[in-house]
């Protein structure tokens, strides 16, 4: 599968941002007119979000193809929505759409409410979302069982996605290898699951690594995974820290558990309708 990309720097910024002009060739067919794309990272969840009614998603893969493609852990196709403010569909970078990703929602809801607006909603494959740029509310976890797999005893939960939590050291951890054992066990058949390793480091305050199921490896961080590991401490306000340094917090209100946590912009840029052949 051929994806060449050629950057080519603009020498309009808005707002001291860096737009980048993306010229492409692949099988994938042609794209009529130029698309316009926005990078984001939240808490290192990186992620393509395009606008465009037009996207056509057999684009995902190849453009969240590290060192070939953009490079994204997933991609936020956000359109019009007849019962919210905006739709989100989400796409794991290996091309499937995912029913919920936490992260790449908090990402929408920064990109799409403004610092004065009131409160916006996005419809998701799971539900309606309410929400600002500063977090958002989340419907309840439900429970699924404990499991032992592996002589692991673990529990799962759905966050809108299925999450496996096992506690375990977490320093020098073998996460691929474990994290793909666990991931595609019989037990968690037929879709498999998110696996998550984490180590309680106070009531309130737990450390985890996650392998993603999707991306096929761990990433930087997980929100929906986040979301569980605050089910499994069994308490109202939590913070939950990556591996890496992030962290996510989390509090239960009447309307909902409150979520919060850093998402930063990182560039715009546009796919150029010439280069497609």
């Amino acid at each position: 599968m051929a994806f060449l990309i050629k950057l080519l720097p603009t020498t309009n910024l808005l707002d001291s941002k860096t737009e980048l002009g993306l010229i492409a060739s692949s099988k994938f067919g042609k794209i009529t007119h130029n698309l316009v794309f926005f990078k984001y990272q939240a808490t290192g969840n990186d992620f393509i979000l395009i606008e465009d009614e037009e996207f056509d998603p057999k684009w995902v893969k190849p453009l969240c193809k590290r060192r070939y493609g953009i490079g994204a852990d997933g991609l936020i196709w956000s359109r019009p929505s007849h019962v919210a403010t905006r739709k989100m569909t989400f796409f794991n970078c290996d091309g499937q759409e995912a029913s919920m990703c936490l992260n790449g929602l908090r990402t929408l809801f920064f990109h799409t409410a403004s610092l004065s607006s009131p409160y916006i909603t996005i419809e998701t494959a799971v539900g309606i979302y309410k929400g600002s740029k500063s977090g958002l509310f989340l419907p309840p976890p439900s429970f699924r069982k404990s499991l032992t797999i592996n002589n692991l005893r673990g529990e799962l939960f759905n966050t809108g996605v299925e999450h496996y939590i096992v506690e375990s050291e977490l320093q020098d951890l073998a996460i691929d290898e474990l994290g793909r054992e666990l991931r595609h066990h019989k037990a968690l058949e037929p879709a498999g699951a998110n696996i998550n390793f984490v180590q309680k480091m106070a009531p309130d305050e737990i450390w985890v690594r996650t392998y993603e199921r999707g991306v096929e490896g761990e990433t930087m961080s997980c929100g929906t995974g986040a979301y569980a590991c605050h089910a499994y401490l069994g308490v109202s306000k939590s913070k939950v820290r990556f591996f890496h340094g992030d962290e996510l917090y989390f509090e239960d209100k009447p309307e909902g558990t409150f979520i919060k946590g850093a998402v930063a912009f990182v560039y715009r840029g546009s796919l150029c309708s010439e280069s497609i052949s």
